[in-house]
């Protein structure tokens, strides 16, 4: 039994641990983006306004650059980051830069623009598609894209220095 003068206290709210349920748009990014989507993607990709366009920094992103991209079958970007970093290493040549600034540039870039340049892509991919099924066909991962990235990357370095060793 209470006394007329105790106050009583409202209910605390309990933390779920499940997440909560998605709505619709939410529902279509993580059909795109795969199982990363609620543990990850969702809340960087809500920490991204028009005024705020960084969201974190993306390790994936920083380490791996244009491996991620393919990986994450974000084609076109990634053709064009091959095509900068090309333009970018014949400038170098052409003024007589050597080392790995560039190189650098490009990994801080992609860390603090993975998550912002993914949520671009995203939202323009699903905003074409109209079925649940065609979402989840164009978007998660794709492993040999960025496998093959990594092939022809080292086919060109080891080729590059075995020129180099023959004179040419």
């Amino acid at each position: 039994m209470t006394n007329k003068n105790e106050i009583i206290q409202p209910l605390q709210q309990i933390e779920s641990p499940f997440p909560p349920p998605l709505d619709v748009d939410d529902q279509r990014k993580a059909l795109f983006v795969g199982a990363k989507y609620q543990t990850y993607y969702k809340e960087k990709f809500d920490l991204i306004t028009p005024k705020k366009q960084m969201a974190g920094f993306n390790i994936a992103a920083f380490f791996l650059g244009i491996m991620w991209l393919f990986y994450r079958k974000m084609y076109a970007y990634g053709f064009i980051a091959i095509g900068l970093t090309f333009v970018v290493g014949i400038i170098e040549t052409m003024i007589g830069i050597t080392g790995t600034g560039s190189s650098i540039a490009f990994a801080v870039v992609f860390g603090l623009m993975g998550n912002t340049l993914y949520k671009y892509f995203v939202d323009k991919k699903i905003s074409t598609i109209n079925s649940n099924e065609d979402i989840e066909k164009a978007g998660g991962t794709n492993i040999w894209a960025a496998l093959a990235i990594l092939g022809i990357a080292l086919f060109l370095v080891s080729s590059s220095y075995y020129l180099e060793s023959q004179g040419y």
